[in-house]
């Protein structure tokens, strides 16, 4: 994919998009679905529509292997789940108004998985007209123009015939000041921000709008078989909106508040949970505030700030501490893995403040990190280590920096089930700067992606298809996708990744496929050993519900839950990670004329093991429902919910009377609706459902 920027940053966030948002809100076991809210956004921006359909899995279960929607003809889509693909691109208004009207969309679960269900339904379009949109145009402040106020007048014009104004103003980075957004009804043409927009660039965003437009309507969708789907709601908003710029002479302040103790050099902090680094205005530090450590008796404290160089830092620092206490300094290059500076004092050796200057020489990411090390309290100082009059000049080529951040963590897990094998790819932002409200990465061949809180994977066969997908071209990052501003590539290395790094988790007792386990049955396992983490989780399949759950140490070999194991079918999952494995390596993200202010990326392993098992005495075979017949794709399908712990066998004869009665499948339930499919070309039959 080639990346590309837009000479307004701003423009595809607010750019006109057509949005079919289902937020699904809860996932039974197996992928059924339950309310479905539907929002299609028709919006207009420069005389264009640009359709898009965002698709959302909230709040349940992941998908089975991934959710699609498709307007009738195919031309705007979303997946979601394991395959992450979307369709984008700059509309007419009769093409958009055509497309999703002409005939069924589609809604499609857990494609390719025997519990998949599709569903069609249509929009209806009416009394709805390009007229009705209009044009909408900020003319003062200019495009790009530079003000001589921070309260400017803010003017427009608009031809639009929607009965709500919505506008607002901001620096891009964080919300609108206060007051300075307003949402009233048209008509007005002029507004001034009640509160004074910060000082550089900043945006204006105008829309003139109406939501839950009532001359759009959705019909319910529907299976092949005419089996509606619940819990269904679908609106429409529509909108016609311009977004314009402007610049606020004079330079940012300071906000953050170890920042400010500092005098604003402008870093990303990071401190310790427990025993944190402190805005301090005791009477040790230099001026009017410092920071400060506040590790006890025999405990420690450490401060790391994340910085872009080639840069040269001067701080002051002190340590005030008896002869037990310690403190050092490190500035650790990110890309090169060592030390560009180091220091370290003792209490004996030094009191008071001193100053100290690195040099950091490489084009990287590095961390600074302050530790200071208490052993016993002292009466007559304070034990703690300060940092005060922090100076950062970066000494590189910043012509091609803009203001997005991110962190990047990619983590590769084996899991093993019985006999079986897979590995997953799971990608995540972490950090992002500025947020907005989609911010995704995704591999070279979108197999895999990830946001600041999921990440999707598709089942892997081995790790050469895992390095293979890592090295396939560049991976792609999406600072606001909804919007589609930025794109940044770059690319990820191999350099030393076997199966030998991931050593599988072999659960040893209760087997996959166990039947009859005692409800205290104890988990016993092997795994990789000398990882960072360990943990387990135990399911009850057929509530849905976990059973117990805790941390291991990764020398644990068996544990017993702390409850009875209930009578059902039951899974246990077992997970081992291990934290920054260095097999892997990054290169800088660019699209080819700008980069990243701010990148770290580092690599997780892990490995999960997989058992699925039935408790108690033996299962009691209950007859089966079969659920209304569907015609899909020249299949004929069945579907039924299935049992837990049983076995189904599927028969077929011609005549019901007097049979004979031929197998045409069997399989063991695992408490899930499940779909079964014949060829059409099969002679007329009856169909009958064996449990055992």
């Amino acid at each position: 994919m080639n990346a590309h920027v837009h000479s307004n940053p701003l423009q595809l966030l607010c750019s006109l998009r057509l949005t079919a948002a289902l937020l699904i809100s809860m996932f039974a076991v197996g992928g059924a679905l339950a309310e479905i809210d539907m929002t299609l956004n028709l919006d207009r921006t420069g005389g264009s529509f640009y359709p898009y359909i965002s698709f959302y899995a909230d709040g349940g279960e992941e998908p089975l292997t991934y959710h699609r929607i498709e307007s009738p003809n195919g031309l705007f889509y979303r997946n979601t789940g394991s395959l992450n693909d979307y369709s984008y691109g700059s509309q007419s208004y009769s093409d958009v108004i055509d497309e999703c009207t002409d005939g069924p969309w589609t809604l499609t679960t857990n494609v390719g998985d025997p519990s998949e269900e599709e569903y069609t339904f249509t929009v209806s379009i009416s009394g709805l007209s390009e007229s009705l949109f209009g044009d909408t145009s900020v003319t003062n402040p200019g495009l790009f123009e530079s003000v001589s106020t921070n309260q400017p007048l803010i003017e427009w014009t608009s031809t639009s015939l929607f009965p709500e104004i919505h506008i607002q103003v901001h620096n891009g980075y964080q919300p609108p000041e206060p007051g300075n957004h307003y949402t009233a009804p048209a008509p007005y043409n002029s507004w001034t921000p009640p509160s004074p927009v910060l000082p550089g660039t900043n945006y204006i965003y105008l829309a003139y709008q109406t939501n839950n437009f009532a001359d759009i309507t959705f019909t319910t969708p529907m299976t092949g078989g005419g089996s509606p789907l619940v819990d269904w709601t679908a609106s429409a908003d529509v909108s016609s909106y311009h977004v314009s710029e402007f610049v606020v002479p004079g330079s940012n302040t300071c906000s953050d508040p170890f920042n400010v103790a500092v005098e604003c050099p402008g870093f990303s902090w990071y401190t310790d949970e427990y025993e944190p680094w402190i805005v301090s205005s005791a009477d040790y530090t230099a001026g009017y505030s410092s920071l400060q450590s506040t590790a006890g008796e025999w405990g420690s404290s450490y401060l790391e700030a994340v910085v872009q160089g080639p840069a040269v830092i001067t701080f002051d620092w002190a340590l005030f501490g008896s002869d037990g206490d310690s403190f050092e300094f490190y500035a650790y290059d990110n890309e090169s893995g060592y030390d560009e500076d180091f220091f370290y004092y003792e209490g004996y050796e030094t009191y008071g403040w001193d100053t100290h200057t690195v040099t950091l020489s490489s084009n990287d990411i590095y961390y600074l990190n302050w530790y200071f090390y208490n052993d016993e309290t002292n009466a007559f100082y304070p034990d703690s280590a300060f940092l005060d009059n922090i100076r950062y000049t970066y000494t590189g080529d910043n012509s091609n920096s803009v203001s997005h951040e991110a962190e990047f963590e990619i983590e590769i897990q084996r899991v093993t089930s019985g006999n079986s094998t897979h590995y997953l790819v799971l990608p995540r932002l972490d950090n992002v700067n500025p947020v907005s409200s989609l911010d995704e990465v995704e591999s070279p061949n979108n197999l895999c992606s990830g946001t600041d809180s999921s990440s999707s994977s598709i089942h892997f066969s081995s790790l050469q298809a895992v390095i293979n997908e890592l090295e396939d071209g560049p991976w792609t990052i999406y600072f606001d996708r909804n919007g589609a501003s930025y794109e940044y590539d770059f690319t990820i290395s191999a350099n030393a990744l076997s199966t030998n790094d991931l050593p599988p988790v072999i659960i040893t007792q209760p087997l996959e496929g166990s039947t009859g386990v005692s409800t205290a049955s104890a988990f016993e396992w092997s795994g990789p050993s000398g990882w960072n983490s360990a943990y387990i989780y135990v399911r009850d399949v057929e509530a849905a519900s976990t059973v117990d759950s805790t941390s291991l140490s990764p020398s644990d070999t068996s544990w017993t839950a702390a409850v009875s194991l209930p009578e059902a079918t039951n899974s246990v999952v077992i997970s081992y990670y291990k934290n920054n494995f260095s097999g892997l390596s990054f290169s800088y993200p660019s699209n080819g004329s700008l980069t990243l202010t701010n990148w770290l990326a580092s690599t997780r392993l892990g490995s999960r093991g997989l058992s699925e098992f039935v408790v108690g005495g033996g299962i009691i075979p209950e007859p089966v429902t079969i659920l209304s017949p569907v015609l899909s794709s020249g299949n004929f399908g069945l579907s039924f919910v299935s049992q837990s712990g049983a076995t189904h066998q599927i028969e077929w004869s011609t005549n019901l009377v007097t049979g004979p009665w031929v197998p045409a499948t069997n399989f063991p339930g695992d408490g899930t609706t499940n779909l079964i499919t014949l060829p059409t070309t099969n002679p007329a039959a009856f169909y009958q459902i064996k449990t055992q």
